[in-house]
């Protein structure tokens, strides 16, 4: 078993036993149900997640769930409800037990619910007041802090408030967050103040929350505007840092202005002070959720910005304001509307979207940059959606007890190899809590509990590993560390590019640093300056005031100014009017609604209610009650909702009396009988008889039959009973049958013709009904139609219904349109456009309209022109090319003929005066010979010639002059005057039913000048036409509504909507009671409406029963027992029978048997009652004697134990007497003699165990005493059967011995302990002198007996001479354990170790002697030549400096104590070493208090 296991087993039991009272260990697991948004959830005992609906609770940002250690559902709330188990409000809460709501608000960004540290049956729920988002003044105290205690003992172990709405502090923000104390145990409660810079700290104990709170003054002002005291405020997993956003204030008219910020602090767990502030992120627009990675090195969150939302990672591996601010690494443009971040109990980051049905994951929040794996949309829910905030719950929440590992300077920078680094273990300061370390290719050279020193051996990726131990069980953390093989030291010079919007921040950098290997780093940084960006966007607003052009001056993504000038324009309200009606006149009238258009603008609805009028009906009835009689008034409703008034006035039917008078033969039957009835309306008739006596007579009676055979005078001789005749004679009429003729018309040939229905009358005679059915004929509508489609082109038939039901037959007739062509004619004067063009267009009716335009080539024009010169150079044949009016070129062929020299006597003529007269030229010819040419140029006049043309393009037209030579050579003038032809524009209407040709359809056309010519149609679109039919059937299949799509002359759709209504059956239900069986029953009687529909008359006649009633009866008296029967008649008339059954109840006799103790009781006696119905009751009770009950008994005990009988406690050796009673109540008599078993007897032999493991032994010997088989344990562990127990640690041990009977012996062993080895090494030096030896002697203590030794250079002696420098280890071992021991052999010139101790605190007012002034320590070997110390602030400033290793600094500036804080140091030192000169440069920090 490893020694952690045992150290483990030996240290859980001891620990429990003491803080058995007090403390709670959590599992990780009272998170797992996450509940927020509009009813979501998820339940994380499954993997993955469990997504839950459906949940009572809707929350907009934050929510407080609870579980119990298996992850089990206890309550959750939104800050104004808690919701128990079963998803039922607390007693407190529920409006419907009297509770009234929390005074938190659902829209806050924190609530947390944490459990009191020694009872998770009470827990603290923390919350801020609701606020208003939109606030232009600061409102500090319009936000509060409450909490209450949650009990969930009450409610039958569902849970209440105990203490309800608790304030907590008066002027904070939205943000309140929670941490576990270093002891593991314990709550800090942490909020932040508005409108200050202030942290407010409470603690949470055993014994409730503290009365006042720690106060930290540090960092940025906490906003104090609305929205502004939103934000967040989180502690890190390992509580050594905290995490502050501030929120963007919100104004009317900028929404989230530019001063949101994301905060750092340093956080102490074990004094609860915030320190060390670093401002990651200022002036931005918003950012709402941050969250830390699990293990502590990456921070998120998400940046909103006008057009997107981002989620950015920073890295916290170095902790400094500008490393953490220069390593934002953007990860993706986030979800939309994304929301918080919070960690879920399977180590990712959960991020929720505003609105969205689903939420973000980071899977992997540890690595670095996208390999975070971030995955939008990675949850979606069925129904219900995120919003904007998501649970929150207390750091490390699901990882208790952790041992975060960190270490000294950078936890991600390389090392090197054969480097020895400190780790420990960060916020930590559990009681009796044991910590074990380890490191792969790494020993760990020296550990004290929470800290270690580990030497790296081997290059690569390496861990370091802690586990610590203590009473809630183990919890273990691993750090990956990068191990490098380096070589000498060499300079390094490190290039990096950077951005910047600060014109005084561009240029280059320079900063002198030292690697990890000591080297000198030079980082030089070119920062470039980025140019401001200008982004101009168009909107529209339905608020006058918003109107107009506004300018947003904003941040790029690095931080640059963009500025954004939005133009609003303002969009018209909507007015729309309706019409409605209403039964109430309060309703009644004109309403206006102000609506919001889609574009969020004004839309007012003016709906004008009209009264309807009221329903006022009168009705008659009549009644046999007088009670019923009277106006009765019924209220009901009409089918648009309005009061229907009823009023039924019922008249009182008086009872009827009917006197009748008979005469009888029989003197027994003369007299007065009155008979009871009723009428047909129910009400009583008395019908009063008057019979008199008569003497024997001759009765003539008439009587109505249907049957001819019983028609005419039947003769009766009867005999009175006195013996006189009595002559009946009955005359019998023949009653006609009954015939009537009825007309009907029909559809449906089937049924035309003649009916005949057989009925009867009431007298029963034939009534005969014929019915004369006609048969409508059906209907033929004949309709013309037009199309240009062929293939609707033709003879459609549509079978329809009539009113009647009958078919109607609609034929349309659809003619085909021609397509229309039209042909026009063009010139032109490109062979390119010459030819035949086709287009295609569409008439009014939607036919093909064909344009076929024939465009001619208009031919060149060629003119030739001949000349004469005299001039051999302009001898030849000259063209020159134009354009004719038309565009079309026009060649002009000049040929010029040479002349010979000769005398020539010219005549010419000339414009110029100038040039007018003679001339003589006295020339040569190309033989050389003169030519004289004499020229009389007479003056002519100049000529001018006025044209004029037409043009399409504007550029041509106007006055052109040209000036020309005649044949002459005189001036021409040519003045052309170019008249623009205007551009055609042809203007065209036409219709369609296609929304697609409908609108405005320019063409562009030439004409035959070559103009433009704009062909302009504009199509309207046609209607579609509706009629809406409405119709009445019988029959439900042809019910409903029928659309017939038809199509007009246009061509447009043409929708007929026929609306019938199914007329209703008309069923008449009567009901009629009656006492003949053969009557009884339903009779329907089928009719037909006027308008042909079925009528049912149904008829129930009910039978009356023949009342029988039976009756029960007893007596005592035999004579009058039997059944007895009583004939009656019901006022129906039928017949009513009464039974009655006398049962006889003889006299009642019962024998007893009784026991009892009382001897005076002992007997037989005899009662004598009355039963209920008179008769005799007697009861013989015969009671019999119970013995007295007595027995012995004989207990045996173990030795030291007692027995309690009947509540004494009895000794070993005791006898006693109990006088008891038995269940029947009489003396039991019990004797008890209790005896002591033999006690065991037991010796226990032990061997010493090893230090540093359990290894003593126990063996039991001279067993005697108790009843074997024996078992025993050690220390309370297993029983076991066997005689020998190993694996003993050093110190006492309790044995203890169970015989067969289960008596216990105890006793204490005491298990030495061998004295631990522990061995040593000196350091040591060589001396400068090569071939120098050094002798390296172990040194040894504790168990030295039989010691191995191994050194890492082969030898196994206890000392070994060394003659190099280097590392030296060696191993020793004995019969328990295995030490090593290693030192550094130096050279005198390679001594290593800082040469002085710099102190990283110091009180100049109140500290020590030692501890008032701050100045380096230096080591008494080192002889300094050079020394330089300087002390400055954090902003650079330099507060100290002097080159004497002996001064010191007082901690004032000018005199003047500073503020406590802390202040940088940089020292340089340089000394002599083995004629070497030395040079020694370190910077830190150090921290002033008062």
């Amino acid at each position: 078993m490893p020694l952690s296991r045992i150290l483990l087993l030996l240290i859980i039991p001891s620990w429990l036993s003491t803080q058995a009272q007090t403390l709670l260990c959590p599992s990780g697991k009272e998170g797992n149900y996450w509940f927020f948004g509009d009813s979501v959830g998820l339940n994380f005992n499954t993997h993955p997640p469990t997504v839950l609906t459906g949940i009572p609770m809707s929350t907009y940002e934050a929510s407080a769930i609870v579980s119990d250690a298996d992850g089990n559902l206890l309550f959750y709330s939104n800050g104004e409800y808690v919701w128990d188990k079963n998803h039922q409000l607390m007693p407190a809460v529920n409006p419907a037990m009297g509770g009234n709501k929390l005074k938190g608000s659902e829209s806050a960004t924190h609530i947390l619910a944490i459990p009191l540290p020694s009872n998770t049956n009470v827990y603290y729920l923390f919350y801020p007041e609701t606020f208003d988002l939109v606030i232009n003044t600061p409102a500090d105290t319009l936000r509060k802090m409450y909490y209450s205690v949650i009990d969930m003992t009450l409610n039958g172990g569902l849970g209440d408030i105990s203490d309800k709405d608790h304030l907590l502090f008066e002027k904070t923000t939205e943000k309140v967050a929670a941490t576990r104390h270093c002891n593991g145990e314990d709550w800090w409660v942490v909020t932040a103040e508005s409108g200050s810079n202030r942290y407010l700290i409470w603690s949470l104990t055993n014994t409730g929350l503290s009365s006042s709170p720690l106060v930290s003054s540090i960092g940025a002002i906490n906003r104090s505007h609305g929205a502004g005291k939103g934000g967040v405020l989180k502690f890190s997993p390992d509580a050594t840092k905290l995490l502050k956003i501030g929120a963007a204030r919100i104004t009317l008219n900028q929404p989230w202005t530019l001063d949101c910020y994301v905060e750092l602090l340093s956080f102490d767990n074990a004094t609860g002070a915030i320190y060390n502030p670093i401002l990651v992120l200022d002036s931005v627009r918003r950012i709402y959720g941050g969250e830390f990675s699990p293990d502590n090195t990456k921070l998120y969150f998400n940046y909103w910005t006008p057009i997107k939302d981002s989620l950015y990672q920073y890295d916290l591996c170095v902790y400094h304001p500008d490393s953490i601010r220069s390593s934002r690494t953007p990860i993706d443009l986030a979800a939309s509307n994304t929301g918080q971040l919070q960690i879920g109990p399977d180590g990712k980051i959960y991020l929720s979207s505003t609105f969205r049905d689903f939420i973000s994951i980071i899977h992997k929040p540890n690595e670095k940059g996208i390999a975070c794996q971030y995955e939008k949309q990675a949850i979606t829910f069925p129904s219900g959606e995120s919003l904007l905030g998501i649970p929150t719950f207390p750091a490390s929440y699901y990882a208790p007890g952790k041992p975060y590992l960190t270490t000294t300077g950078s936890r991600c920078a390389p090392l090197c190899r054969d480097s020895v680094q400190q780790y420990y273990v960060t916020g930590s300061c559990v009681s009796g809590a044991q910590y074990e370390w380890s490191a792969t290719d790494g020993t760990v050279v020296q550990q004290a509990q929470d800290t270690a020193w580990v030497r790296w051996q081997q290059a690569g990726v390496q861990e370091v590993r802690v586990r610590k131990v203590w009473a809630c069980g183990d919890r273990s953390d691993t750090l990956r560390v990068e191990v490098k093989s380096c070589g000498p030291c060499v300079p390094v010079e490190v290039q990096v590019a950077a951005t910047t919007c600060d014109p005084a921040l561009a240029g280059v950098d320079t900063v002198q640093l030292m690697t990890v290997q000591g080297c000198d780093s030079l980082v030089v940084t070119t920062t470039t300056l980025l140019p401001s960006i200008q982004t101009v966007l168009s909107a529209t607003t339905c608020d006058p005031a918003l109107a107009g052009v506004d300018t947003l001056h904003l941040s790029t993504t690095y931080g640059c100014d963009s500025l954004v000038i939005t133009t609003t324009t303002l969009l018209p309200s909507v007015q729309m009017e309706l019409n409605a009606t209403t039964c109430d006149p309060a309703l009644a009238g004109v309403d206006t609604l102000h609506l919001m258009t889609a574009q969020g603008c004004d839309s007012i609805v003016i709906t004008t209610t009209t009264l309807l009028s009221f329903a006022h009906t009168l009705l008659n009835a009549t009644t046999c009650d007088p009670a019923l009689a009277g106006v009765d008034t019924l209220h009901i409703m009409t089918v648009q909702g309005c009061d229907s008034l009823v009023i039924t006035t019922t008249t009182w039917l008086p009872s009827m009396q009917t006197e009748l008078s008979s005469t009888t033969c029989d003197p027994a039957m003369a007299g007065v009988d009155t008979v009871h009835l009723m009428t047909t309306y129910g009400c009583d008739s008395l019908v009063i008889m008057t019979i008199t006596l008569l003497p024997s007579v001759q009765t003539i009676l008439s009587a109505t039959t249907c049957d001819p055979a019983l028609v005419g005078v039947d003769t009766l001789h009867l005999s009175t009973t006195y013996g006189c005749d009595s002559l009946v004679i009955t005359t019998t009429t023949l009653l006609p049958s009954v015939q009537m003729e009825l007309n009907a018309t029909t559809c449906d040939p089937a049924l035309a013709g003649v009916d005949t229905l057989h009925l009867m009358t009431v007298q029963g005679c034939d009534s005969l009904v014929i019915t004369t059915t006609t048969l409508l004929p059906s209907v033929q509508t004949m309709l013309s139609a037009t199309t240009c489609d062929p293939a609707l082109a033709g003879v459609d038939t549509l079978h329809l219904l009539t009113m009647q039901g009958c078919d109607s037959l609609v034929i349309t007739t659809t003619t085909l349109l021609p397509s229309v062509q039209t042909e026009l004619s063009a010139t032109t004067c490109d062979p390119a456009l010459a030819g035949v063009d086709t287009l295609h267009l569409m008439t009014m009716q939607g036919c093909d309209s064909l344009v076929i335009t024939t465009t001619i080539l208009l031919p060149s024009f060629q003119t030739e022109l001949s000349a004469t010169t005299c001039d051999p150079a302009l001898a030849g044949v000259d063209t020159l090319h134009l354009m004719t009016v038309q565009g079309c070129d026009s060649l002009v062929i000049t040929t010029t003929t040479l002349l010979p020299s000769v005398q020539t006597e010219l005549s010419l003529t000339t414009c110029d005066p100038a040039l007018a007269g003679v001339d003589t030229v006295h020339l040569v010819t190309a033989q050389g010979c003169d030519s004289l040419v004499i020229t009389t140029t007479a003056l002519l006049p100049s000529v001018q010639t006025v044209l004029s043309a037409t043009t399409c393009d504007p550029s041509l037209a106007g006055v052109d002059t040209s000036h020309l030579m005649t044949a002459q050579g005189c001036d021409s003038l040519v003045i052309t005057t170019t008249t623009l032809l205007p551009s055609v524009q042809t203007m065209l209407t036409a219709t369609t039913c296609d929304p697609a040709l409908a609108g405005v359809d320019t063409l562009h056309l030439m004409t035959a000048q070559g103009c433009d010519s704009l062909v302009i149609t504009t199509t309207t679109l046609l209607p579609s036409v509706q009629t809406v039919l409405s119709a009445t059937t019988c029959d439900p299949a042809l019910a409903g509504v029928d659309t017939l799509y038809l199509m007009t002359v246009q061509g447009c759709d043409s929708l007929v909507i026929t609306t019938t209504t199914l007329l209703q059956s008309v069923q008449t239900i009567l009901s009629a009671t009656t006492c003949d069986p053969a009557l009884a029953g339903v009779d329907t009687l089928h009719l037909m409406t006027v308008q042909g529909c079925d009528s049912l008359v149904i008829t129930t006649k009910t039978l009356l029963p023949s009342v029988q009633t039976e009756l029960s009866l007893t007596t005592c008296d035999p004579a009058l027992a039997g059944v007895d029967t009583l004939h009656l008649v019901t006022t129906q008339g039928c017949d009513s029978l009464i039974i009655t059954t006398t049962l006889f109840a003889p006299s009642f006799l019962r024998f007893l048997n009784e026991t009892t103790c009382d001897s005076a009781l002992v007997g037989t006696d005899t009662l004598r009652l009355t039963t209920v119905q008179g008769c005799d009751s007697i009861v013989v009770t015969t009671t019999s004697l119970l013995p007295v009950v007595e027995q012995s008994q004989e207990i045996g005990v173990c030795p030291g134990t007692t027995y309690t009988f009947a509540g004494s406690v009895l000794q070993a050796g005791e006898e006693r007497s109990f006088m008891l009673h038995t269940t029947k109540g009489c003396d039991s008599l019990v004797h008890i003699r209790v005896f002591a078993w033999p006690e065991s007897v037991f010796a226990v032999e032990t061997t010493p165990s090893c230090p540093n493991r359990p290894s003593g032994t126990a063996a039991l010997s001279a067993l005697s005493g108790g009843l074997p088989p024996f078992e025993w344990s050690v220390d309370s562990g297993d029983y076991v059967s066997g005689l020998f127990a190993d694996d003993l640690a050093a110190g006492d041990h309790t044995i203890r011995l169970r015989d067969a009977r289960g008596c216990l012996s105890d006793t204490t062993i005491a298990v030495g302990q061998l004295p631990a080895l522990s061995v040593s090494l000196p350091a040591a030096t060589l001396p400068c002198d090569p071939g120098s030896e050094v002798m390296l002697s172990l040194l040894a203590q504790g168990l030295t007996e039989q010691l191995e030794y191994q050194w890492n250079t082969g030898a196994n002696t206890a000392s070994i001479a060394v003659s190099a420098s280097g590392l030296y280890r060696v191993t020793v071992s004995n019969v328990c354990q295995a030490e090593q021991a290693e030192t550094v052999v130096t050279q005198e010139d390679e001594r290593t170790g800082d040469p002085m101790y710099v102190p990283n605190v110091f009180a100049p007012e109140s500290g020590t002697e030692d501890n008032r002034q701050f100045r380096p320590f230096l080591r008494e070997d080192i002889l300094l030549t050079t020394y330089r110390l300087r002390v400055f602030d954090r902003w650079g400033s330099l507060l100290f400096e002097t080159i004497d290793p002996q001064a010191s600094w007082d901690g004032t500036v000018s005199g003047r104590y500073p503020a406590p804080g802390i202040f940088v140091w940089l020292l340089e030192a340089e000394w002599e070493q083995c004629g070497r000169i030395l040079h020694w440069q370190r910077q830190g920090d150090v921290l002033l208090v008062r």
